[in-house]
């Protein structure tokens, strides 16, 4: 058996090179590669003969990174062969991350371990979602977009959702939201952690207000919640409320009709402003459709905690049902004050985003049935 290995980022792929570091420390059970200085070392628990046969593979192509319009062809490297003669037994290789190391188990012990995990999932859906939980520091974390991207705010709020709170998982989702509470700066949350342990990047509006919907929802489904996990997850909440209101990075404020502006040139806030480079392709600047909803439901939420963000309810979202209709498209504008220009509104389509941005009410689409029933009774919703 060969192993192929690189020792990339996620973004990137991997080419034949002379910097990569072939040399393999062999060990009584044990072989470690170590691909590139600064990247984690591979470890190999294994009962098979290596044997040291450098070569590189070239030329992989991946269907899927093709598909999505990514580069999608790589080189991977093969330090070695390993060798084992099955009439002595099974053929055993476990492999870990350095830093991650834990005593190598038998075959059997292994096995049964996997087993006990499997049978304690109730389907292979939820077997799945599992992959998707992962740890980071003393609690946990989602990677939900594995294996294109690593710890991201925005979708980790969103997938908690479903990976934990569906399944009954209260526990890991109550240790990635108090591992997420203590994020909060200025009133936001990361959007990104990078692996390699540098600043966190604050570069999204929706994300911490997704956190409150998750904080929510996580509340609501737990009867047993302690006091101090309670009051860690109410004080994120208020601390993002309170940094929304006032003002934040990226001109991120409540402004004077209660809406939510955001936005500068050059920086994507939104889940759907594409970037190339410096090149923000769709920018979004001024008052995102989804961002209401998710700042209206946010304040609504926050109402439950400190009765003053209920007082300031009622003043988005009147002045959303007024101002996001279209009534050329028949639909909702994508943004309203584009560019933070009172009434420059952008007509992009925005009936999907905004109906999956909300949760607590659903307000775009109740906005969208009264606007319509108001103007003309026969029209379609």
């Amino acid at each position: 058996m060969r192993p192929l290995i690189s020792g990339r980022d996620y973004h990137s792929l991997h080419h034949e090179n002379a910097g990569f570091n072939f040399e393999a420390d062999v060990g009584f059970g044990r072989v470690v590669f170590q691909p590139y200085h600064g990247v984690p070392s591979i470890l190999v628990h294994t009962d098979a003969i290596y044997s040291h046969q450098p070569e590189w593979y070239r030329n992989f192509l991946y269907s899927e990174e093709r598909d999505r319009g990514l580069d999608c062809v790589e080189d991977l490297a093969s330090p070695g062969v390993f060798r084992w003669d099955l009439s002595m037994g099974e053929a055993a290789m476990q492999l870990t991350a350095g830093g991650h190391d834990a005593a190598a188990a038998s075959v059997p012990e292994t096995r049964a371990m996997e087993c006990r995990r499997r049978r304690s999932f109730p389907s292979r859906l939820h077997r799945a979602a599992d992959s998707y939980i992962v740890n980071r520091g003393a609690g946990k974390t989602i990677i939900a977009g594995y294996p294109w991207f690593a710890d991201w705010g925005r979708d980790t709020f969103i997938a908690i959702r479903g990976l934990c709170l569906a399944t009954g998982r209260l526990d890991e989702a109550r240790s990635i939201l108090l591992e997420w509470a203590g994020a909060v700066s200025q009133g936001m949350l990361p959007n990104r952690f990078p692996d390699a342990g540098d600043t966190p990047e604050f570069n999204s509006v929706d994300a911490s207000l997704w956190y409150i919907v998750a904080v929510f929802d996580f509340i609501r489904a737990t009867k047993d919640l302690p006091l101090p996990d309670r009051y860690k997850l109410e004080a994120a909440v208020d601390a993002i409320l309170t940094g929304y209101a006032a003002g934040t990075r990226y001109r991120i404020r409540a402004d004077s009709d209660g809406l939510l502006a955001s936005g500068v040139p050059g920086v994507q806030l939104t889940w759907m402003e594409a970037k190339v480079g410096d090149w923000v392709v769709t920018p979004r600047i001024g008052k995102p459709v989804e961002v209401q909803a998710l700042w209206i439901n946010a304040l609504q939420i926050g109402g439950a905690i400190d009765e003053r963000w209920m007082s300031l309810h009622a003043k988005p979202r009147k002045s959303f049902e007024a101002r996001f209709w279209n009534e050329a498209g028949s639909g909702l504008y994508d943004v309203v004050d584009c560019d933070h220009r009172a009434g420059i509104n952008d007509a992009r389509a925005a009936q999907i985003r905004s109906s999956q941005s909300v949760g607590y009410p659903s307000l775009c689409l109740r906005a969208r049935v009264r606007a319509a029933s108001s103007t003309r009774s026969n029209r379609g919703c």
